[in-house]
């Protein structure tokens, strides 16, 4: 194991203990919006209704209830399972700060091992801050945000780096391709002289042909995948506008 992944993985431990390390006891007490979502994860559990919005408590998304239903089925209906989702969410982040860190950074470095070492502070830094780990031993869903959002500029990142590094690489093998023609026609013309009209003809259609080619490789097309990712996201929209009470109204007895 090299000294980088054993202080990453020690960086990972110590956030491990810091936010497991009685878990149901500090900070003492649920708190009262981890005892709202935990009461709507149990209404979910027992009536069976799924909604897409919750109105109660000034309106929340459903993403951190559903986790919270997932961890109370799991775990029980206890302050261990509530908080379980937050320093879980919390643990992962640790890791992919890191990687996010080393994406970022690549554009300003050109040694991975300084890079590599940056991303161990930003690492190092997110796993004992106070603020993080407030967030990761109480249950409240803000905590998501950190790692949904890393993530989601890393891949971004990744894309544009491969994207770049596909039009950079065709560029020099158009290149290649030219001159490795044009010498060739060079040399023929040479040794045939009686032929050099056509020869030159030749080489003129062929130096178009790579240049068509080398249009469509360097056409920078952007990556397929978010259309459809950006689709199904915003697939139950319509149902909103179907019925809009649905939305609107809270089916929850206990918000009335």
């Amino acid at each position: 194991m090299t000294r980088h992944r054993a202080v990453l993985l020690a960086l990972i431990l110590i956030a491990f203990w810091l936010r497991l390390w009685h878990l149901p006891e500090l900070p003492p007490g649920l708190w009262y919006d981890e005892a709202y979502n935990a009461m709507d994860a149990r209404w979910m559990a027992e009536t069976g209704h799924y909604p897409l919005f919750f109105v109660g408590n000034n309106g929340r998304e459903p993403m951190w209830h559903y986790l919270l239903l997932f961890s109370t089925s799991l775990l029980g209906n206890t302050t261990f399972a509530v908080r379980w989702v937050g320093a879980l969410a919390g643990l992962l982040t640790v890791p992919i700060i890191y990687r996010f860190a080393l994406s970022l950074l690549r554009p300003f470095s050109q040694s991975h091992a300084h890079r590599r070492w940056l991303a161990l502070v930003a690492t190092g830094w997110l796993a004992v801050s106070w603020w993080h780990l407030l967030n990761s031993r109480a249950g409240f869903r803000p905590v998501l945000l950190p790692p949904l959002l890393m993530l989601s500029l890393y891949f971004w990142l990744e894309g544009v780096r491969v994207a770049g590094s596909r039009v950079a690489g065709s560029r020099v093998a158009g290149s290649k391709v030219s001159d490795s023609k044009v010498v060739r026609n060079t040399q023929h013309a040479t040794r045939n002289t009686q032929h050099s009209t056509r020869n030159t003809q030749h080489a003129t259609r062929n130096t178009q042909h790579a240049t068509r080619s080398h249009s469509k490789l360097c056409s920078g097309r952007p990556l397929p995948w978010p259309e459809p990712v950006h689709l199904l996201i915003r697939s139950p929209d319509p149902a909103y506008f179907w019925r809009p009470g649905y939305f609107l109204d809270d089916p929850n007895p206990r918000n009335a």
